[in-house]
């Protein structure tokens, strides 16, 4: 397209690619972090649920904020997305209660403890 319209592809000013550097970097760098954060803190079933339910949230405030229009691909996948959500998380809840743990089809995992290194050889510190 950018040849077609003759524009330029690449900013001319200093201020231009700063504004990409920045868009480029900020926006990657605080979604590694928040999403290294979450893992860290919230189960990992929570937060991929919430990575792919972002994708339709997204969507939903574009259309609501800045009136951006989705045609009927966009929508019938957040519908698609959404169904999906919904099917994953009706067949985890009948596949915990169907579980009896005396048969051990449940696992708990457990917080990893600090453990003390010790080696094998006196001589080292």
């Amino acid at each position: 397209a950018v040849l077609l319209t003759g524009e330029a592809l690449l900013p001319s000013s200093t201020v231009g690619w700063l504004v990409l550097l920045a868009l480029a970097l900020v926006p990657q760098f605080l979604g590694c972090f928040f999403f290294t954060y979450a893992l860290r803190h919230a189960p990992a079933g929570v937060v991929a649920v919430t990575r792919v339910a972002s994708a339709v949230v997204s969507a939903i405030l574009g259309w609501v904020i800045f009136s951006e229009t989705l045609n009927w691909i966009q929508i019938c996948g957040g519908v698609l997305l959404c169904v999906g959500l919904v099917v994953a998380q009706l067949k985890k809840a009948e596949w915990m209660s169907s579980c009896d743990c005396r048969h051990g089809c449940c696992v708990r995992i457990q917080p990893l403890k600090k453990t003390k290194v010790v080696s094998a050889n006196p001589d080292a510190v």
